[in-house]
C-alpha cells in the first residue's frame, strides 16, 4: 500500500510490488488478432508484483493536452493527476521493442496495475498476479478513458 498526499488530496494505492523487475526482452509486442491491433505478451512466466516498466511519454499539462486532443480522446495517454498526462503517441509507432503503451485494456481480465507517483510525474506498471508465458498483459484503463467512445470498449 502506498500513501501520497498531493494537491490537497490523500491518495491510497494498493499495488503488489516485490522489488523484481523484468526487462523489455521478457515481453513481446505482436498482433492480437482482434480489434485491439497490437498487444503486449509475456515471453516467459512473470511473477506477481514484478515491475514491467514505466509508462513513458511526453508530459503534457492540461492546456497542451486539450490543444492536442480537443475531443478528449487520446489512445496513448495516461493521466497522472488533474494537471499532468503522459502522451506515448510518438512511442506507439515503434513496436520492435516493448513499451507500456502497448498494454491493452480489459475491465474484467486485467493482470497489470499502475502505481502513480504524482509528485515525480511518473507511472510504473506491476503485475497483479503471476503471468503465464504467452499471456497478454492487460490493464483496466478506467471508465474515464472510454468516455464518449464506450461502444469501442472490449470487455
Amino acid at each position: 500500500m502506498s500513501v501520497e498526499f498531493h494537491e490537497g488530496q490523500l491518495h491510497l494505492q494498493w499495488v503488489p510490488t516485490s522489488g523484481r523487475t523484468c526487462g523489455a526482452e521478457a515481453i513481446q509486442v505482436r498482433p492480437c488478432g482482434d480489434e485491439c491491433g497490437r498487444g503486449a505478451f509475456a515471453l516467459q512466466r512473470i511473477k506477481r508484483g514484478t515491475c514491467i516498466g514505466e509508462y513513458e511519454g511526453e508530459l503534457l499539462d492540461e492546456e497542451h493536452f486539450w490543444a492536442r486532443y480537443p475531443s478528449g480522446t487520446a489512445d496513448y495517454c495516461m493521466r497522472i493527476d488533474r494537471t499532468w498526462t503522459l502522451d506515448a503517441l510518438a512511442r506507439a509507432g515503434d513496436d520492435s521493442t516493448f513499451s507500456a503503451c502497448f498494454i491493452n485494456h480489459s475491465r474484467q481480465r486485467w493482470n497489470v496495475r499502475r502505481r502513480i507517483y504524482r509528485r515525480d510525474r511518473r507511472i510504473l506498471l506491476f503485475t497483479a498476479r503471476d503471468i503465464a508465458e504467452h499471456e497478454e498483459l492487460l490493464l483496466d484503463y478506467g471508465s474515464q478513458f472510454w468516455h464518449g467512445r464506450e461502444h469501442q470498449e472490449i470487455l
